[in-house]
């Protein structure tokens, strides 16, 4: 299922910050998701593509459709956990999902990195 990138094709880099301005609540859940993602990403690809998928059905697009709501009703959203996605397409969550569970490579960066 994983191939090579072709010598010159683009590579893809995200970068995350450590949320020092963000709420102990929102810290608190970016710890235990990374935790989680500590242990998908060991998994069998297939099973990671599954886990993936689960997530993105139970957790990201229920979260996201009741920010969107909230947003409708003129509530502010900002602070809603993955209210980034009230506008996003079910694949786009998947997508994402699988971007920041799937992979054992990630770092946090802090203000002063």
């Amino acid at each position: 299922m994983c191939q090579k990138a072709e010598t010159g094709s683009p590579s893809l880099l995200y970068l995350y910050h450590a949320f020092d301005n963000r709420p102990f609540w929102f810290r608190f859940v970016w710890r235990l998701s990374d935790t989680l993602r500590r242990f998908i990403c060991r998994m069998p690809f297939p099973i990671r593509l599954a886990v993936c998928e689960l997530i993105a059905v139970f957790v990201y697009w229920p979260m996201a459709r009741i920010a969107k709501v909230c947003d409708r009703l003129y509530r502010q959203v900002t602070q809603f956990p993955l209210a980034a996605y009230r506008n996003r397409s079910f694949v786009f969550m998947r997508n994402d999902c699988l971007d920041r569970f799937a992979y054992a490579e990630s770092r946090d960066f802090s203000r002063g990195s």
